[in-house]
């Protein structure tokens, strides 16, 4: 009888002490998309920015509770779930087209000892390096992660070659299914009879593979058999008018502006970049700080970034702008946690009236307000 592994019960205490950043920093001036500037093959990127988009601690706790002993795993992707896959399994796969990220990773293990010696590295891109898994044999694979490139088809494709080395009773977990691409992919395999859906893990869908063969032949795949009013996508994964986003956050900081309204945007990403370059160019005022929820991010374009419980420490603040496309309710959810009661401003909300052909922006009224749904109204125009 294998004994377990000590690492396995170590590895997240570790991840949560030191914090480390694994991945490239998205969506800012130097690297405006990660996943297109790795997506024609393999790179070292030691000298671009870097910042943890690790994998929910519930995630990380379920995968110590679910691989055994002797178990095989792959993922797609690397980060935070990489090392945890290397404490708990036997041999673990991990694709991975940042040559950069894997050294780090693989770092990380060494310094605080733990074992890694089981990773196989494939330094390549997802739609490359799984397809040679069948040029040499491949062992099953027990426990299977989907969490590499987001950009539609490659989650599809990720599953196709995972599901051909994927054993009959094992798992397959498929990470932010909030994002489109990968809700396709949700969205077919909630019809697709080898799959049944065992349980989601806050945006994350786990599935156990119940036949060994999926179902060939469009016309007998479930998927094939929707009707169009039941192929409708959830409204998280609806399609984001990030032009009118950009135009709700003008509308309301330059109300913030005029009021002098202090306020704080949540989010270290892609749309805080845009917000805050938008910000620049109309000369308006910038937020007092950046809240994101990624430990060891200290600045974002200059800004101080802290974490949510973080914010009784920076003094009174009015207002907080969600800048994000997806992830609204789990920051809600973050901002109630750590008790902070304001009630934050969603950019998707309808801030700005239809197109009427002018081409000025409506004239924001300079009224000092302190909920949230009146700065909407008094920025719009309308009258409670």
């Amino acid at each position: 009888m294998q004994s377990q592994n000590p690492d396995k019960k170590k590895i997240i205490a570790l991840l949560k002490e030191h914090s480390p950043a694994f991945q490239l920093q998205s969506g800012i001036q130097e690297l405006p998309s990660s996943e297109g500037f790795l997506a024609n093959g393999p790179r070292a990127t030691d000298n671009l920015k870097r910042k943890s988009h690790a994998s929910s601690l519930a995630l990380l706790e379920y995968l110590t509770v679910i691989i055994k002993p002797g178990f095989v795993t792959l993922e797609t992707g690397g980060g935070w779930s990489t090392c945890v896959f290397a404490a708990c399994a036997a041999r673990h796969i991990c694709v991975n087209p940042d040559i950069t990220a894997n050294r780090l990773i693989q770092s990380f293990l060494d310094t605080h000892a733990v074992q890694h010696g089981n990773i196989e590295f494939a330094n390549d891109t997802s739609d490359r390096a799984l397809p040679r898994l069948f040029q040499t044999p491949t062992p099953s694979i027990d426990v299977a992660l989907i969490d590499g490139n987001h950009s539609f088809p490659i989650p599809v494709v990720d599953w196709h070659y995972i599901d051909l080395v994927l054993r009959k009773g094992g798992i397959l977990l498929v990470d932010d299914t909030n994002v489109k691409s990968v809700a396709v992919l949700c969205d077919y395999l909630s019809s697709e009879l080898s799959y049944k859906k065992c349980k989601e893990i806050e945006r994350t869908a786990v599935y156990e593979k119940i036949r060994e063969n999926r179902v060939w032949g469009w016309a007998d795949q479930g998927y094939n058999q929707k009707s169009n009013d039941k192929h409708e996508l959830p409204p998280a994964t609806l399609k984001v008018d990030r032009q009118k986003e950009l135009l709700n956050a003008e509308i309301v900081i330059t109300f913030f502006t005029q009021t002098k309204r202090r306020y704080a945007l949540f989010g270290a990403g892609k749309v805080a970049n845009q917000i805050i370059e938008m910000i620049s160019a109309k000369k308006l005022m910038p937020p007092i700080f950046v809240l994101d929820n990624t430990p060891g991010i200290n600045t974002f374009q200059g800004l101080s970034v802290i974490l949510p419980h973080q914010i009784p420490k920076m003094g009174h603040i009015d207002e907080i702008i969600l800048a994000t496309t997806c992830f609204q309710d789990n920051m809600r959810s973050e901002l109630k946690a750590a008790g902070c009661n304001l009630n934050p401003v969603d950019l998707r909300a309808n801030l700005i009236p239809e197109p009427t052909g002018q081409s000025s922006l409506p004239k924001v009224t300079s009224t000092t307000v302190s909920e949230t749904s009146k700065v909407r109204d008094t920025a719009t125009g309308r009258q409670t």
